[in-house]
């Protein structure tokens, strides 16, 4: 990383801080996280005794530093209640792995600090931040903005290659091969893969699909959404992320036959899928064999040759990880040995690396951290009239919630702004399932009986 990497990175949370003079609250922590996540370099600095410095730990300090210093009273006003459970386990789950695996309190110390910054702090934000219809309408419009930004980034490294990030900031962040693909490039920009840059543009092209064929947001900057929707649909076609547009597909078909239906068995399903694959990949339910067959009918020969290579990596490690099922081998996992080392390559998708650092412990209360608000969010507003109401931008937040974590089945794309709308739509579903409220906020006005229909309509 050049110097100006290094200046950049080192200097965000103090550039944060413009952002909280400049704008109010909410909008500020939009900048931030979303900037941050777009721009910012994918190097590091590695400090002993604690988590490495890079792009998601400079933003969790930008956010942490603005709270404190421009917005200390609403920190101060929250309140945790017991659907955060799930995300205080999952932060604190490295401290028992660590002592169960006889590395002792300051390691897993380490660890939890580690995970407070990369998921506990955009957590709280989104639970602080955007716990009302409005703000997760923000949010969702922020997401499509961010889309549209970097249309023309992908498209300049589409045609001469993934080169943005060596020129800025001297270095490229992923092996340059991996993004040769069907005769042209895959765009990496400022992220840390190519698949991560195409599932967030298949993110914002499913929000700018909801927005325009839901009628919660017409425009952006003057500009039809549905022009916008487009040409983002082209953009991610051209990023050549197959697993991302095949989500992206999956999202829109459940999308508009849930829209048509007035129902959300459809969502209800899509969520079964992650836990029925964790189960059966852990359970020998699954053989990579059969899994290898069914994959060879949908891709090329290469592609089913490194799916199956990946699989077969997996049953090695979850053998191993079975051996200490609870708290798994630690965050600190070390590999010495030459079969290790073997075993480093299968090290892709996060499912496998939360059940190996930290168990069914860790895994079950990741899932629970970002499927349960997404679901319970889907599932209270599941009578409510689409069309027209702030409600479709939290549905399609959800969706893009379940859609992350079946791609993370097969990748580890950490990304803060999903794990902010998670919050959020903690908050939301909650408040939103108990008296009347508001029309725009989703705020408590009295305790009455149930939601009406108008209660949610801008």
């Amino acid at each position: 990383m050049n110097i100006l990497g290094a200046v950049v990175l080192l200097a965000f949370p103090v550039i944060a801080l413009a952002f909280y003079a400049l704008l109010p609250g909410r909008r500020a922590m939009l900048a931030v996280v979303v900037g941050g996540v777009l721009f910012l370099p994918m190097g590091g600095f590695d400090l002993p005794g604690l988590p490495p410095y890079n792009k998601a730990t400079a933003i969790a300090l930008g956010m942490l530093l603005g709270m404190a210093l421009f917005d200390a009273q609403r920190m101060r006003a929250f309140r945790p209640r017991w659907w955060d459970i799930p995300m205080v386990v999952w932060c604190a789950v490295p401290f028992f792995s660590s002592i169960t695996n006889n590395l002792g309190p300051y390691d897993g110390a380490s660890g939890v600090l580690r995970q407070v910054l990369y998921w506990g702090v955009p957590y709280f934000v989104g639970r602080v931040y955007f716990a009302d219809l409005g703000a997760l309408r923000e949010l969702a419009v922020a997401i499509i903005v961010g889309g549209i930004v970097y249309v023309p980034l992908c498209l300049l490294e589409i045609w001469r290659s993934p080169q943005l990030h060596r020129l800025i900031y001297g270095f490229y962040q992923h092996s340059f091969l991996q993004h040769m693909r069907y005769g042209g490039y895959r765009p990496m920009v400022f992220m840390q893969h190519g698949l991560a840059v195409g599932w967030w543009m298949a993110a914002a092209t499913l929000a700018a699909y909801s927005a325009w064929r839901l009628r919660w947001q017409k425009e952006v900057a003057g500009l039809p959404m549905g022009g916008l929707f487009g040409v983002l649909f082209v953009t991610v076609l051209l990023c050549k992320a197959v697993s991302a547009i095949g989500l992206l597909l999956l999202g829109m078909v459940v999308l508009e036959l849930s829209r048509r239906a007035m129902r959300v068995w459809l969502f209800v399903l899509l969520a079964t899928i992650v836990p029925a694959y964790i189960g059966a990949r852990t359970t020998s339910g699954l053989p990579t064999e059969k899994i290898g067959r069914l994959a060879g009918r949908f891709v090329d020969e290469q592609r089913v040759e490194s799916f199956t290579s990946r699989l077969v990596q997996e049953d090695v490690l979850v053998g191993d990880v079975l051996q200490r099922p609870v708290f798994g081998l630690s965050y600190n996992v070390r590999f010495t040995t030459e079969t290790g080392e073997r075993r480093l390559r299968g090290w892709d998708s996060m499912w496998l690396i939360s059940l190996y650092m930290f168990g069914f412990v860790g895994l079950v209360s990741l899932c629970l951290s970002i499927m349960l608000p997404a679901l319970a969010y889907v599932w209270r507003s599941r009578s409510f009239q689409w069309d027209g109401t702030l409600v479709p931008a939290g549905t399609v937040l959800s969706l893009i919630l379940l859609l992350w974590m079946i791609d993370n089945l097969a990748n580890a794309m950490l990304n803060p702004v999903w794990v902010l709308a998670a919050g959020g739509l903690a908050t939301v579903q909650t408040l939103c399932s108990l008296p009347r409220l508001s029309p725009a906020t989703c705020t408590l006005r009295k305790p009455a009986g149930t939601l009406h229909r108008g209660a949610w309509r801008a």
